[in-house]
């Protein structure tokens, strides 16, 4: 079920804050956030970018069990790592990357966190 596993979600945002997933979210969320031609990253939940098809990605492997919400995800004790890098679900492929690299070790962004175990990404045709 997944307890002691971190998992990386890269997606254009999330629900933070979705009963199914709150509890699964861990330090070193955050999203890159576009100034001009560069990607910066705030280590924040504050104004953090939201997305149903994140959210529905993140549900399928994280969502609690047994919280009265009518399902569960496949690894449903693991932690969750949210990691928006795409807004409106463009971005370059340089943005990609390094999100991609935080997943694996946030101390790329100067964020003192475990880095993820698995890293996911569902993406379209506009990466």
């Amino acid at each position: 079920k997944g307890d002691g596993i971190r998992i990386a979600i890269i997606d254009n945002g999330f629900e933070v804050n979705h009963p199914d997933l709150k509890e699964a979210v861990v330090a070193g969320a955050g999203y890159f956030k576009q100034q001009g031609s560069t990607a910066l990253f705030v280590d924040s939940l504050s104004q953090y970018p939201n997305s149903k098809h994140g959210t529905f990605c993140a549900g399928i492997a994280l969502a609690r069990a047994d919280n009265e919400r009518g399902g569960c995800g496949i690894a449903n004790q693991s932690d969750f790592l949210p990691i928006a890098a795409l807004p409106d679900q463009v971005g370059s492929q340089a943005t990609l990357a390094r999100a991609i690299a935080y997943a694996a070790d946030p101390s790329k962004e100067n964020v003192n966190v475990a880095g993820a175990d698995i890293i996911a990404c569902s993406l379209g045709p506009n990466v």
